[in-house]
């Protein structure tokens, strides 16, 4: 584990990242993007949605 990752495990802070692009099976663009916080894991298409849907805020 590296540094960056022990530090956000460690304070469970809420970070969206993105857009990443997607993949198919076939290492080809599917053309869609999609955004993700990195304290949950919570992913959406749109970056308000996972503002919305994490639940990051609440294991304080």
């Amino acid at each position: 584990m590296n540094d960056v990752e022990s530090y956000e495990e460690s304070n469970h802070e809420m970070s969206i990242t993105g857009p990443h692009p997607e993949y198919d099976c076939y290492g080809r663009s599917t053309g869609v993007c999609y955004y993700r916080c990195s304290g949950c894991g919570v992913e959406a298409l749109r970056r308000v949605d996972v503002q919305t849907h994490c639940r990051c805020g609440e294991r304080r």
